[in-house]
């Protein structure tokens, strides 16, 4: 079986977003993270995702993306899949944090329809094949039209 199939049969259930805590000088808070992940598989998650819509990824820095994806990859330690948020409206943003993700270990990458830009059916598919061939590990395509304002909708594209 191959690496691809494998996780594929490993996310399953409940795929927790977790949010990315602040201090009250606003830096991010890795610590209660930390604990919120543990919370999380304390009480049976079967994956964990951070930076994704819940995880305040347009309050990120790029960098500061990459940090909180690597504290939850350190305190989620193999226990369960890893499917962080890598989703972007700027689609080399989006093709960094993917690959980041993947160079880091991550099981999957879970990929949000582009926001604010509301690119055409068209559009999206050529953002998601190439986010897609730009790595080997799955991608998990988030398709949350009251966040994006765009819905992707299930048409064959050929290029």
């Amino acid at each position: 079986m191959s690496q691809y199939e494998e996780i594929k049969k490993r996310l399953r259930g409940s795929i927790a977003p977790v949010i990315t805590p602040f201090k009250a000088n606003y830096d991010i808070d890795f610590d209660k993270q930390s604990e919120l992940i543990e919370y999380q598989l304390e009480n049976g998650s079967h994956a964990i995702s951070v930076t994704g819509t819940s995880g305040e990824p347009s309050s990120l820095t790029t960098e500061e993306r990459v940090q909180v994806m690597e504290n939850a990859m350190k305190t989620i330690n193999g226990r369960v899949p890893f499917a962080p948020g890598t989703g972007s409206t700027n689609h080399d943003e989006t093709l960094y944090l993917t690959k980041k993700a993947e160079e880091m270990g991550a099981d999957a990458a879970m990929v949000i329809v582009p926001y604010y830009n509301k690119p055409n059916q068209k559009a999206l598919y050529k953002h998601f094949k190439a986010v897609a061939d730009s790595v080997e590990i799955p991608i998990i395509i988030y398709n949350i039209p009251g966040r994006t304002a765009q819905t992707l909708k299930l048409i064959r594209w050929h290029s």
